[in-house]
């Protein structure tokens, strides 16, 4: 596979350095409560990219809680550019939490998602891998 996601964080500063510091860099496991994200976030988390070949384009959608769902402005699909990432940096790219999961259900809740990873051959998206499944609960 040319790239991976690594992790996933609150905000992009976590997502783009990898450090050993628990609670800091990108995570497995994301915790917070609603207000949180609606208010930090706006809705949004940010993926952590370490990419093979950055001079080869990627593509990337969402399972969320077992459905494809939009990952960036009501889009199934979003690409990456990550020349610029250097050295043990990794690219951050925001995407979204599908509100929709978190109206009118009791919390504590935790939702399971992946990213689904591949190329775009013309206009038809050719999945190669699958990344680890990632969490987010939502405590309030």
């Amino acid at each position: 596979m040319n790239f991976e996601v690594v992790g996933i964080a609150k905000d992009t500063e976590n997502a783009t350095v990898v450090t050993d510091k628990p609670g800091n860099g990108p995570q497995k496991d994301l915790v917070m409560t609603k207000i949180q994200l609606i208010g930090n976030a706006n809705g949004k988390l940010f993926m952590a990219v370490r990419d093979f070949d950055p001079n080869t384009p990627n593509v990337m959608g969402m399972m969320f809680e077992g459905q494809q769902v939009a990952i960036r402005k009501n889009e199934k699909y979003m690409g990456t550019n990550t020349v610029d990432a250097e050295g043990d940096r990794t690219k951050a790219y925001a995407f979204d939490i599908p509100m929709r999961f978190l109206e009118d259900v009791p919390f504590p809740k935790t939702y399971t998602f992946h990213f689904i990873l591949g190329h775009m051959d013309g206009k038809k998206f050719i999945e190669e891998t699958r990344s680890e499944s990632f969490t987010l609960t939502i405590t309030e």
